[in-house]
């Protein structure tokens, strides 16, 4: 009886398989799938992710919103957001080449309105500083926030 019920269960998977199957081929419509193209890459230099980012234009400037506690990035420069307190911010920046190292971090703390100058000689001005409040009275230390913060690359 098993051995009855198997072979029923294997013709009826195959009338139910094979019209799929057949369903996925050509059909005989006789047309030609379109040709994949392809893209000539021998000009464009290989991706090497040890290699440093390229300089950003003499003077560009970038502006850009990061919420507290992530990174954002502007003309070759790291932005992290570190805290956010009763509209003072502080912020991290790093070269994009150096980042990760801490000895090349530089910390700017200010509030909206006030501009900076760091070592590499990006200028920048802290646009807006916004402080989100917690979902409830009872998270204490929940608030969060975001800066809004731009930077221009040295001429």
């Amino acid at each position: 009886m098993d051995g009855t019920r198997l072979a029923v269960f294997a013709l009826s998977a195959c009338g139910v398989l094979l019209p799929l199957a057949a369903g996925c081929s050509d059909g005989g419509g006789g047309e030609e799938p379109p040709a994949l193209s392809t893209v000539d890459s021998s000009t464009e230099e290989p991706y090497d992710p040890n290699q440093p980012p390229p300089s950003p234009s003499p003077g560009a400037e970038e502006t850009l919103t990061i919420a507290q506690g992530t990174q954002g990035s502007a003309v070759g420069q790291r932005i992290g957001v570190l805290s956010i307190d009763d509209g003072t911010t502080r912020l991290s920046f790093a070269p994009e080449a150096d980042a990760g190292n801490s000895d090349a971090e530089e910390y700017v703390e200010g509030e909206a309105g006030d501009t900076f100058t760091l070592e590499t000689g990006h200028t920048g001005t802290i646009e807006e500083v916004t402080v989100s409040a917690p979902e409830s009275p009872e998270e204490e230390g929940a608030a969060t926030g975001a800066v809004r913060v731009s930077v221009t690359a040295p001429e």
